[in-house]
């Protein structure tokens, strides 16, 4: 990270906010290593793009409940009760603008990356319209495919109490959709979708190949629970269904058997034909 742009410093005061299992401080990582690949072959401000990919995601885990950890923090930001009410892009622009504003960053990069943070969710149907927006709205959405994508899926329903997956007919192949229930479900509302919908180069063939594997997951699920098929998938379930609130993997050692994270206690099933996929796969992801 360049220095002269304040990254180093964004990064840490960022780190403190990405208490959501779905929204990790590593999911901010992988956006921002996506977007410096974007920005080789994609003419981009950089001094707007990168600070608004780092600090997209700061009121993540404030939307509608949640309590930031440090009061000076609150201070810095403007913090007040009704940002808990709010959606987390338009909250966290809000934040963004008094922390950049507060380290005395350029002004008039400063509009441009509230822009970019208040349109980064693909779920609002924004097309941003400039460029550093696009990069890290796409970025964004990639890193909700694939072996990353389906671990931050997974990992809520637990958390909220609910399956991942209906017990007889996982797919849907014969009832409603319903991923309020089943987190599965959600993979046909919403992430199999996202395939056609990207528009820059390096993303759309990355993005691609996500897609299939999570298509592979299912068809295997499939498999295991209607046809009795033993692959690993219900293995791999259970492990993450255990250990919904665990850090997704250590940042410097994220392939070690070492420690409390949910890769580490993955990489112990040595025997697991689809944990050994899915460990391959994720490899390519976030590295």
């Amino acid at each position: 990270m360049s220095k002269n742009m304040n990254l180093e410093i964004i990064s840490d005061f960022v780190r403190d906010f990405m208490n959501h299992p779905g929204h990790q401080y590593s999911h901010v990582l992988r956006v921002y290593h996506s977007a410096l690949r974007v920005a080789e072959f994609v003419e981009a401000d950089e001094e707007v793009l990168f600070p608004a990919v780092l600090l997209h995601d700061i009121a993540r885990a404030n939307e509608k409940s949640g309590e930031l950890m440090k009061e000076d923090a609150k201070k810095i930001i403007g913090y007040s009760p009704s940002d808990t009410l709010t959606c987390h892009a338009l909250t966290g622009a809000k934040w963004a603008e008094s922390y950049l504003q507060n380290i005395n960053y350029n002004s008039e990069k400063i509009k441009n990356i509230v822009y970019c943070i208040k349109n980064h969710r693909y779920s609002t149907g924004i097309i941003p319209n400039i460029m550093e927006a696009i990069i890290l709205q796409e970025c964004d959405k990639l890193d909700a495919l694939g072996a990353i994508g389906m671990v931050r899926t997974l990992v809520h329903y637990p958390l909220i109490n609910k399956r991942l997956f209906h017990s007889s007919d996982p797919l849907a192949r014969h009832r409603k959709l319903d991923d309020d229930e089943y987190a599965v479900d959600h993979f046909f509302v919403k992430l199999l979708k996202l395939k056609k919908s990207f528009t820059i180069g390096y993303i759309k063939e990355e993005a691609v190949e996500r897609h299939e594997f999570m298509e592979l997951f299912l068809n295997l699920l499939e498999k295991q629970v209607v046809k009795k098929e033993d692959n690993g998938v219900l293995e791999f379930l259970e492990v993450i269904y255990d250990n919904p609130g665990l850090e997704h993997y250590n940042l410097d050692k994220p392939f070690s058997c070492e420690g409390d994270y949910l890769v580490s206690k993955l990489m112990r099933y040595d025997n697991n034909f689809f944990i050994k996929k899915f460990l391959a796969q994720l490899e390519t992801e976030i590295l």
